[in-house]
C-alpha cells in the first residue's frame, strides 16, 4: 500500500530532527538498516541508543500492529511512534498499551516515545509544515535527546551548578575531574583541589541533586559521571573553545544551550567577572555570561583542561531501561 505524503514527510522529519541536532557534537547520528520499520537510526552518546519508529496516518486499524511491531519485535532501546491525532487513534492506542502491559510488556512500551500530529496535518500545505516542523522538533528534542540521550538534563540543573556558592567552577572541576579520572575517595579528591572534605562533599551533594554525578544501584561511596554530566561537559568545553579560541559556536549548539535557558551572546565572551546581572541568575543571558565566565576560568582556578574529554561511561548505563523507563 503506498504511503500518503503525510506519512513520508512525517517519517523523514524525524530523522531529520535527530541527525541535525548531532552537529552539535553532543551525540553523532547515524542511519540504519529501516527493515520492517519506517525508519531507523543509531544515536551515540558514550554507547549506541538505537533507535526503530513506526508512522501512521490513514489507517486506524493499524495502530495495534504498530504498537505490537515496536513492542514486541524491536530490540531497539528507543522506540518511536509518529501518528494522526484522533479520538479513535488515541483509543485504539489506549486498548492496545492497557493489553500489552497485562501480557508483560511494560517495561518495552516505557521505551515507546508517542508523538500525536493534529489531524488536519496537510504536508502540502506550507504553513501547516512548519507548523508541525515546529511541534514535533520541540516534542523530540525534548522526549529523545534531553530525557534519553542527554540523561534528563535540565535547565534547573545547569542552573544550580553554575549560580553555586562560593568558589566558583569547583563543581564543574570535580565534575571533569570524576569524568576523566574516576573517582576513588574524598581524600584523593582533597589532594586534587586542596579543599577540606566537608568543601568538597557539599559539591558532589549538589552534583548528585543535579543529576550530573550517580551512585551504582548497590550504593556504596563510589560516584561516576552520568549522560547529563557528561553532556554538560562537553557544552563547557565548547563554550571555552568558543571564549578563548574565537572558535564557532553552532546553532543547534545555541538552540540546546537556549533549551537550558542559557541565551548565547557573543560579546559574552570578553566578560571574566561577576557583574550585577550575573549573581541573581535572573535572565538567560545572564546564566550565559556565567558559563562563559566559569569555562574560561576553570582552566587556571582548578587545572581543568578542556581539550581532555575522555569520559568513561559506567558499565551500569548498559542497562538501558535506567534512562528510558521515564
Amino acid at each position: 500500500m503506498a504511503e500518503s505524503v503525510e506519512h513520508k514527510f512525517l517519517s523523514d522529519l524525524l530523522l531529520e530532527i535527530v541527525n541535525k541536532f548531532s552537529a552539535s557534537d553532543l551525540y553523532s547520528y547515524r542511519e540504519s538498516d529501516r527493515k520492517k520499520f519506517d525508519y531507523s537510526c543509531n544515536l551515540k552518546e558514550n554507547w549506541d541508543y538505537s533507535l526503530d519508529g513506526q508512522t501512521l496516518w490513514k489507517h486506524t486499524e493499524g495502530v495495534d500492529k504498530d504498537v505490537r511491531t515496536l513492542v514486541v519485535t524491536s530490540n531497539a532501546q528507543i522506540r518511536a511512534y509518529i501518528a494522526r491525532d484522533t479520538v479513535k487513534n488515541r483509543s485504539v492506542f489506549f486498548e492496545a498499551s492497557r493489553d500489552f502491559k497485562s501480557a508483560g510488556h511494560a517495561s518495552a512500551l516505557n521505551r515507546l516515545k508517542i508523538f500525536w500530529v493534529p489531524y488536519d496535518f496537510d504536508a502540502d500545505n506550507d504553513s501547516s509544515r512548519q507548523v508541525v516542523m515546529h511541534e514535533l522538533t520541540s516534542k523530540v528534542v525534548n522526549d529523545i535527546l534531553f530525557n534519553v540521550i542527554f540523561g534528563r538534563l535540565t535547565p534547573g540543573g545547569v542552573r544550580a551548578i553554575l549560580v553555586g556558592s562560593g568558589m566558583t567552577g569547583l563543581e564543574t572541576a570535580v565534575l571533569h575531574h570524576i569524568g576523566t579520572q574516576g573517582f576513588v575517595n574524598f581524600s584523593d579528591l582533597r589532594k586534587r583541589f586542596q579543599v577540606s572534605p566537608n568543601t568538597l562533599r557539599e559539591r558532589v551533594s549538589r552534583l548528585q541533586r543535579s543529576r550530573f554525578l550517580l551512585q551504582p544501584r548497590g550504593g556504596g561511596q563510589d560516584f561516576y559521571v552520568s549522560p547529563a554530566g557528561r553532556s554538560y561537559l562537553r557544552l563547557c568545553a565548547q563554550v571555552w573553545d568558543f571564549t578563548l579560541n574565537k572558535a564557532v559556536l553552532k546553532e543547534e549548539t545555541r538552540e540546546i544551550l537556549r533549551l537550558l535557558e542559557l541565551e548565547p551572546n557573543d560579546e559574552a565572551c570578553h566578560e571574566f567577572r561577576y557583574t550585577e546581572d550575573m549573581l541573581g541568575g535572573k535572565t538567560p543571558m545572564a546564566m550565559f555570561k556565567l558559563l562563559v565566565m566559569l569555562a574560561a576560568t576553570t582552566p587556571h582556578q582548578w587545572g581543568v583542561d578542556w581539550n581532555e574529554m575522555s569520559l568513561a561511561a559506567h558499565p551500569e548505563e548498559l542497562d538501558s531501561a535506567r534512562w528510558l523507563d521515564i
